[in-house]
């Protein structure tokens, strides 16, 4: 991924960009080359996963209107972890859609100490919904469970909801944050109890990761177009998704024999997402 200071790089709204593509017949991707946004379609609106960042809040719009879906119905964003990356796009779509916001309130304190002016200091959407592990929302048809899976921030929540590929129904996973881009024992402590939590409460079909590297997402969506009448869905592989779980444990458990050990305790770059650089993540990390 790109390097925080690397700002003409994050906000290069043509390299950035890619077209928005459905993925399953109630799920759509409409975020940019690396860092991901979700829209789920329900009966009572249209809920994201994740909001992007400025400037590419009118592109996000732009997107989900080239899938003919209209951005006033967007109901929910819900906020995977308060990292600008994926939550300074908030603030428009609640004060312009009416937007319900959704975090946990660990990252809701997060985000209202996000630093000042600079790339990467933005104003915070208004405290809204907080949601807690096992919480759910139910949107229409379709209900989220959330999880905490504290580690990357103090309050990363993981979403978990149904999609749809005619007339089968797997359980997909939005896993939080998985970068090792912290230091400290009991951090990378919480970050591995998270993750085993997440594989005990499996199994789960479908990782569509908050960072499209992580998931290997554009491979995929290359496979679906490509697809035959009545072939696998290329997004649903159960054993890929527990594989790449266990990586994200054994990163953390390398990382944290690293700083026991004595030696000097550096961010663990976090090389499961094929993107350029070394991390985008702002410098207050708690």
């Amino acid at each position: 991924m790109a390097d925080i200071n690397d700002w003409q790089w994050l906000s290069d709204r043509h390299a950035r960009r890619r077209p928005p593509f459905r993925i399953f017949d109630n799920v759509s991707y409409v975020g940019l080359d690396w860092v991901s946004c979700y829209v789920i379609e329900t009966r009572d609106g249209l809920v994201l996963i994740d909001a992007l960042y400025p400037p590419f809040t009118d592109i996000l719009l732009e997107n989900l209107r080239q899938l003919d879906l209209d951005p006033e119905a967007i109901g929910w964003v819900v906020v995977t972890h308060g990292h600008w990356d994926h939550a300074a796009g908030a603030r428009a779509l609640q004060q312009r859609f009416g937007a319900r916001v959704v975090m946990s309130a660990a990252d809701w304190d997060l985000i209202a100490e996000q630093p000042g002016p600079g790339p990467t200091g933005f104003t915070p959407a208004d405290e809204d919904l907080v949601l807690d592990d096992g919480e759910t929302l139910t949107a229409g048809e379709t209900t989220f469970t959330f999880h905490l899976t504290p580690g990357h921030t103090l309050g990363t929540l993981s979403v978990e909801f149904p999609v749809r590929d005619g007339d089968r129904t797997w359980r997909a996973l939005t896993y939080g944050g998985v970068g090792l881009n912290f230091t400290g024992a009991q951090r990378l402590q919480s970050y591995m109890e998270s993750v085993r939590r997440i594989r005990q409460r499996g199994p789960f079909h479908v990782n569509l990761a908050n960072h499209p590297g992580m998931g290997k997402l554009f491979q995929r969506a290359d496979q679906l177009r490509q697809r035959a009448p009545g072939a696998p869905h290329p997004f649903v592989d159960e054993a890929a998704l527990s594989a790449w779980l266990q990586t994200r444990l054994q990163a953390a458990a390398e990382a944290l024999n690293t700083q026991e050990s004595g030696r000097p305790a550096v961010p663990a770059p976090d090389t499961s997402t094929g993107e350029k650089g070394s991390g985008p993540w702002p410098g207050r990390l708690r």
